[in-house]
């Protein structure tokens, strides 16, 4: 679609997952337009009858560090305000925390089918994926040195506050659809020597990517 859109016309590309390697590749092709990165952090589900539910709770933020909003973000997000959408200069620091809860969370839910995040930190691999992965973080950004406690106590907030929640990636593993893992997990392939480096990681993403899609 990027060929039809106004260069002038800036893009928002909501995803909570580390997407910097595709979008380099998309930005080498399209360089004069405005790709700004944001995150979603309201839930949403497709009901039985088919219809979308998105929950009331929860943010969608985005923005641009050297630059700041076009007119029209800035009329979207002054009437969008209630409803949690803002705009956040330092959004790729959201991202990257973002991108670190998921890996953790999803990632041990859809291995074991958890039916709800909750049960995600009663598992004895827990702490030891939440080291891995800010591990993995941290190789990305180093700036994440000496953050390994203020990512797992954002990540044990959430899961207290998602607790009930069925989580997406379980339910995909569930019903044999495709996962996201490859945005999370997967990260680990950019390193030749990931088995040694973050083994439950790849462990894990390896039983992620090797169940049939129906």
């Amino acid at each position: 679609w990027l060929p039809f859109i106004p260069k002038e016309s800036p893009i928002v590309l909501l995803g909570n997952g580390y997407l910097e390697p595709e979008l380099a590749e998309i930005r080498s092709r399209f360089p004069d337009h405005r790709l700004r990165k944001g995150v979603v952090n309201r839930g949403a589900r497709f009901t039985e009858d088919g219809a979308l539910e998105i929950s009331p709770k929860g943010e969608v933020i985005w923005g641009e560090f050297s630059q700041s909003a076009s007119p029209w973000e800035k009329a979207l997000l002054s009437r969008l305000e209630s409803e949690g959408f803002a705009w956040v200069s330092n959004v790729c620091n959201a991202r990257q925390d973002k991108w670190y809860c998921n890996t953790v969370l999803n990632t041990l839910c859809g291995v074991y089918r958890l039916k709800r995040n909750g049960d995600a930190s009663m598992l004895n691999d827990y702490g030891e994926l939440c080291h891995e992965v800010y591990e993995l973080g941290s190789a990305f950004w180093p700036e994440w040195r000496g953050q390994e406690a203020r990512l797992k106590a954002k990540l044990d907030a959430l899961i207290v506050a998602t607790g009930d929640n069925e989580n997406s990636m379980a339910r995909d593993m569930r019903l044999g659809r495709a996962t996201e893992a490859a945005f999370l997990s997967g990260h680990v392939k950019a390193f030749p020597d990931a088995s040694r480096r973050f083994p439950l990681l790849s462990d894990f993403h390896s039983q992620l990517t090797s169940h049939s899609i129906v």
